[in-house]
């Protein structure tokens, strides 16, 4: 197995490839009026074609969502991410890592592909990797740990997607997953690198959160936030009596709107046609 060196590992460009499956749309049936041909025949023809537009938003807007599968225990799944930020924020001694919540709506992104905010306000992060792209992570994440290589993991931030480090990333509050396969090429090493899960992470998407001082876990958290064993966790605010909302939820908007939305219009449509 070919070995890739760190440095060129950092410095080499790499393309994802991404394989959606796409399922055709749903057979629709109608039971057409027995008035004369004459007098549907165009009617008809515009009904064809609406027909046809509604089928091609329920393709777009569903396709993806429907190869991509959420994860089956989203609650241990969030805390094996959280215990893996703990134990790095008491080992590099990192005063200012943030606790994770789940998102909802940064779940369906995934799922709908929606990269929006990429490096401005979100952070893709590939899981559940193969063994070549665990030891990338594994030298990528022991070539960070120091403070010397602190400026150029800020910098690369910047530009690459940074294997590891993206878990790690302290300012980073949400998180939302979903099951989609990606397949990494190392340009000029033939080497490929796969992940079964896609994350989106929000809402740092620079890497500034990383300059900040070492010191004792939970020392530096932000305002809203306490220390909870090291990592900065969300005060809870109290849920007024009956409601049932929460503060980690989030609206969900991904395909089956846009078909409620284009189902009202087509029938609005046929039935000032007939």
């Amino acid at each position: 197995m070919m070995q890739v060196k760190l440095a060129d590992l950092q410095n080499t460009l790499i393309r994802d490839t991404v394989k959606p499956v796409l399922e055709g749309p749903a057979l629709l049936f109608f039971q057409v009026s027995d008035k004369p041909k004459k007098q549907i025949g165009g009617r008809m023809k515009t009904f064809i074609v609406l027909i046809g537009t509604l089928a091609s938003i329920c393709v777009q807007s569903n396709a993806v969502k429907r190869e991509a599968k959420s994860i089956a225990n989203k609650e241990e799944y969030l805390k094996g991410i959280n215990d893996l930020r703990r134990d790095y924020a008491k080992k590099a001694r990192i005063p200012n890592m943030n606790k994770l919540v789940w998102d909802d709506y940064l779940e369906t992104r995934t799922q709908m592909g929606d990269f929006s905010g990429e490096m401005k306000t979100m952070r893709i992060n590939r899981r559940d990797e193969d063994d070549a792209a665990k030891r990338n992570v594994k030298n990528v994440t022991s070539y960070y740990f120091g403070d010397a290589h602190r400026p150029e993991l800020i910098k690369n931030y910047e530009t690459l997607h940074m294997a590891g480090m993206e878990d790690l990333t302290p300012g980073q509050q949400k998180i939302g997953c979903s099951s989609v396969k990606t397949e990494i090429d190392i340009i000029d090493t033939g080497e490929k690198m796969s992940y079964d899960t896609l994350c989106f992470m929000e809402p740092e998407g620079t890497g500034k959160s990383w300059n900040v001082p070492r010191g004792e876990p939970g020392s530096a958290c932000n305002k809203g936030f306490v220390n909870d064993d090291g990592l900065c966790s969300p005060i809870q605010k109290a849920q007024p009596s009956g409601s049932g909302s929460s503060d980690n939820s989030t609206p969900i908007t991904d395909g089956a709107s846009y078909v409620q939305f284009g189902t009202v219009v087509l029938l609005l449509v046929v039935s000032m046609i007939f």
